[in-house]
């Protein structure tokens, strides 16, 4: 599994201040803008967002740059708590076979959960999660899972615990 890292800047009026919308339509037709991913969101504080992307980063990016009427999704990025901040943001490049949005929606979901589970709060700026039991037990799920799961624990995003990981595994 590819992933990506990257940094945005947020400005006093809620929207990213760190890249340019031509900047945006670049990478649209880059390997980061073209493929299936889930991407995780934080600050300095915590994890903000868990979000799935037919399209690599291009969705978080657009997201954090257009109007805040345009984007009902990303309206927290205006929360007082995060202007003048940065966000980091983790990319996970996914197989083709996540092309259906129920499948990388399941994925969002368990690694909230995950999430949860880990730091006992769930992401703060998550405002739904689409749960699947039908696809959740499935093999790339469950996979895909644990693959970020266990990059968020070393890049030290989430506590590596004990009891976490026999909530993760079963």
């Amino acid at each position: 599994m590819e992933t990506s890292a990257h940094e945005f800047d947020i400005g006093v009026d809620g929207q990213a201040v760190s890249f340019s919308h031509s900047e945006l339509q670049a990478l649209r037709h880059t390997a980061d803008g073209s493929a299936p991913a889930v991407y995780v969101l934080r600050d300095q504080v915590s994890i903000l967002y868990v979000g799935e992307s037919p399209n690599g980063l291009v969705r978080p990016m657009t997201g954090l740059k257009i109007g805040y009427a345009q984007s009902s999704a990303y309206r927290w990025r205006r929360d007082a708590d995060l202007r003048n901040t940065r966000i980091e943001c983790l990319v996970f490049g996914l197989e083709p076979d996540f092309k259906n949005c129920r499948e990388r929606r399941a994925l969002e979901a368990e690694i909230a959960v995950a999430i949860r589970w880990r730091t006992g709060a769930w992401p703060r700026k998550m405002t739904e999660i689409h749960f699947s039991e039908l696809l959740r037990h499935g093999a790339s799920v469950v996979d895909a899972q644990k693959l970020i799961i266990g990059e968020l624990v070393r890049r030290a995003w989430i506590p590596d615990s004990e009891l976490s990981q026999r909530l993760t595994n079963g």
